[in-house]
């Protein structure tokens, strides 16, 4: 055998050396090399060596899966912001399901596997909420970090940034903070406004300054519900560090009305008729599931309105501060299209609609109510009214239909894991 060939063996026994594969795959591959030894047959000799090259191919990535541990539910992060003349609260936290060898080799190779993944959360939802679902989702990702910012609304004195468009800055600011511990750097960065962020007193800045930072990513940003659409607002912001984008039971696809009150009321309905269809779930084994979305709603709205008037006396007054949830409200009846939200620089899109989601029904964008029904017309219909600056060629486009409703992704986890990792290409 050539030294390369020999080189190439080494480094895959090394890596496995604590791997729980690691004593089937060494006499695997010892039997493989004795028969390029042995035999001296370039035929058999490159049988066995692609023997090994599937191998690698297949026990390299899923050995490092197996390796990984369901993470305890992490410590929620708490920093005060300061943006456009405001002090408003966050919250975060970071699930990091690495193992070690996963960080070598990404400090090695300088970035990591696949993307960093940022899940923006539903209407004012905290963020450890569904944390089955995140939890999975940093597990069988192949950059293994899941994200998840939460801010409450920004109402500032510049009204152009208040709302979704302040969380937009806001949102992906706190993720460039959380991450620049673990020496990751967003890749492509470019920040949208000269209004400086300010987290725990400590400014964020343009992206050369934290260019020693030894391991860079791309982002992929999925959203639940309002976070759905927010997700795509943040994408559409940040063409060169965002690439891929995954809308859950999203809002974005219904015209509400032509008034803010018209809007806001009438999804307000349609919200509460929602509530009645979640909280059947507590008669078919979902209560636990049904309290714990209806707790982090309540408590986020209610905490949002609360914590608004301590503003108003150390940063930014205004009048209408303690609603300004339902500014956040407002924000969510946006019909978001490519004039809205261009996303054409995105290489990969997964939308996913809850079968029995009353308030985001799929019907409601072009779609049947069957993920069976849906076909080649209804998925062009849709793609040319809400993505039409996207090209098929360049992104890889799919929409669907899952069980469940508003809250299907905590309902039935694992299939809206598997969606929105597979259809992102971030699946290991």
């Amino acid at each position: 055998m050539s030294i390369t060939q020999y080189n190439i063996i080494l480094q895959f026994l090394e890596r496995f050396e604590k791997n729980v594969f690691s004593k089937t795959l060494r006499k695997i591959i010892i039997q493989s090399v004795l028969i390029i030894e042995k035999e001296k047959n370039m035929k058999k000799a490159c049988k066995a060596i692609s023997i090994l090259s599937i191998l690698f191919i297949l026990f390299t990535n899923s050995a490092i899966a197996m390796n990984r541990k369901i993470p305890q539910k992490p410590d929620i992060r708490k920093w005060q912001i300061q943006f456009n003349q405001e002090k408003i609260s966050s919250y975060a936290v970071v699930y990091d399901v690495r193992t070690p060898e996963e960080k070598r080799q990404h400090l090695t190779q300088g970035r990591v596997n696949g993307n960093v993944i940022l899940l923006i959360h539903g209407q004012q939802q905290r963020p450890l909420i569904a944390y089955e679902f995140v939890s999975k989702l940093a597990l069988n990702s192949k950059s293994g970090i899941v994200v998840v910012p939460v801010v409450d609304t920004p109402y500032g004195k510049d009204p152009y940034w208040r709302g979704d468009l302040g969380k937009t800055v806001i949102l992906m600011e706190m993720t460039r903070h959380l991450l620049a511990p673990d020496g990751i750097r967003l890749e492509g960065y470019s920040k949208i406004t000269e209004m400086p962020v300010m987290i725990d007193n400590q400014e964020s800045k343009e992206s050369n300054t934290d260019h020693y930072l030894p391991i860079t990513s791309k982002l992929t940003i999925m959203g639940w519900s309002h976070g759905g659409l927010l997700s795509r607002r943040i994408a559409s912001a940040y063409p060169g560090t965002i690439i891929g984008l995954a809308q859950i039971t999203p809002a974005g696809y219904i015209h509400w009305g032509f008034t803010r009150v018209d809007k806001t009321s009438c999804l307000l309905t349609y919200f509460f008729v929602e509530c009645g269809n979640i909280a059947k779930g507590i008669f078919t084994g979902e209560f636990f599931k049904v309290i714990e979305a209806a707790w982090g709603l309540s408590s986020g709205t209610f905490g949002d309105a609360l914590r608004s008037p301590s503003t108003c006396l150390t940063s930014h007054f205004h009048i209408l501060k303690p609603f300004r949830p339902i500014r956040d409200m407002r924000d969510c009846t946006v019909l978001a299209d490519h004039t809205v939200a261009p996303v054409s620089h995105l290489k990969h899109i997964v939308v996913m609609f809850g079968a029995s989601d009353f308030v985001f029904h799929p019907t409601n964008a072009c779609l049947p109510g069957d993920a069976f029904e849906i076909t080649d017309e209804h998925r062009n219909m849709f793609w040319k009214k809400y993505f039409k600056s996207t090209d098929p060629n360049h992104t890889r486009r799919t929409v669907t239909i899952l069980p469940g409703n508003h809250i299907g992704p905590m309902a039935y986890p694992d299939i809206y894991m598997r969606t929105a990792l597979i259809e992102t290409g971030q699946y290991q």
